[in-house]
């Protein structure tokens, strides 16, 4: 019960302080809407991807890869319960993932990969120090100790001189889908070898190969779970959708289709569905930061369930846990005041 409450301005600074945070889900129940901040900074945070082994998240925090641990029980409350919404604490300080490659500010991060690349390997956008500064694609180790680039073969050096490296990419053992933006339209490719270490100048026999052509704007594809299915977000039918195809390139799906600008984010590793995040209103164009952003899971039956209401970006980048039971992503947040 409130009493004699005056509401007077506070002492607000003229320009507001940006908060970023990364907030965790717990998706044991269906849908699941309960959040719990993980972790708050004024430091653009982005890209917040849970290892192969649930113990840390690692993410993006001003161009630099951070990680952060994650308790290996849920949080509970001073009853001794489970406490809801939060799936997992922290229980430590962000660290930075040094590397023999240090300096070029990262981002679009993606993993963990699986199959023949190191399950806890992450795959991740580099700007290179150089002018004019070129996207290259690369492969880093969770732990910092190795560092291969990823380099789509038959291009003859195309790749990181044109694509928009937000634009997207994923890995399936020495296979990497990219999109690449020529000509003022973006389209999806593939490498089917493209594991090279740095230094090495040997080149895979094997052409890279489109897979969408003269439909639109094709970005952010990724491979499901079991490699044979790519999802990505397409811009054909006159609004960002979100779409699937064959691995291959063939049968084109579309599987989102409403008012507003659906943009893919994240295949379930465990079951049908993605994670898919939503722009609105509907006359939003792209991914500015702060931006009403609606998170939601895409069923196999293509209903649609909301996880989540936030102001978010591009950064916002929900993803799964690689036992299906988490959720991450990141929200923005305008402070004023001292």
């Amino acid at each position: 019960v409130f009493t004699n409450v005056e509401v007077k301005p506070g002492p607000f600074t003229a320009k507001p302080k940006r908060y970023y945070t990364i907030e965790t889900q717990s998706a044991a129940s269906s849908p699941s809407t309960d959040r719990y901040a993980l972790y708050t900074s004024t430091d653009n945070l982005e890209s917040p991807l849970w290892l192969s082994d649930p113990s840390a998240i690692v993410f993006i925090s001003n161009g630099r890869l951070m990680q952060i641990p994650v308790s290996p029980t849920p949080a509970r409350n001073a009853n001794s319960e489970t406490q809801a919404g939060s799936p997992r604490p922290a229980i430590g300080a962000p660290v930075t993932l040094t590397s023999s490659q240090g300096g070029p500010p990262l981002d679009n991060l993606h993993g963990p990969l699986g199959r023949r690349t190191n399950g806890s390997s992450l795959l991740f956008g580099q700007q290179s120090p150089g002018l004019p500064p070129q996207n290259l694609i690369g492969i880093r180790s969770s732990n910092g100790t190795a560092f291969v680039m990823v380099f789509p073969t038959a291009r003859n050096g195309h790749l990181p001189n044109q694509t928009k490296s937000g634009y997207g990419n994923s890995m399936l053992g020495d296979e990497l889908v990219y999109a690449l933006d020529e000509n003022g339209r973006s389209d999806i490719w593939n490498t089917p070898d493209a594991l090279i270490v740095i230094r090495s100048t040997s080149r895979s026999e094997q052409p890279d190969r489109q897979l969408t052509k003269n439909a639109g704007n094709n970005t952010g594809p990724a491979y499901s779970a079991d490699g044979s299915t790519i999802y990505f977000t397409s811009d054909r039918s006159g609004t960002a959708q979100v779409w699937h195809m064959n691995a291959d390139g063939s049968d084109p799906v579309q599987l989102t289709n409403d008012e507003n600008n659906n943009y893919f984010s994240s295949v379930s590793p465990t079951a049908p569905g993605v994670i898919l995040f939503t722009t609105y209103p509907k006359d939003v164009k792209g991914q500015p930061d702060h931006t009403p952003i609606l998170v939601r899971r895409l069923n196999a039956n293509k209903t649609i369930d909301v996880l989540a209401r936030i102001t978010g970006g591009p950064g916002t980048a929900p993803s799964w846990s690689q036992d299906g039971n988490y959720r991450a992503f990141v929200s923005q947040h305008l402070v004023y005041g001292d």
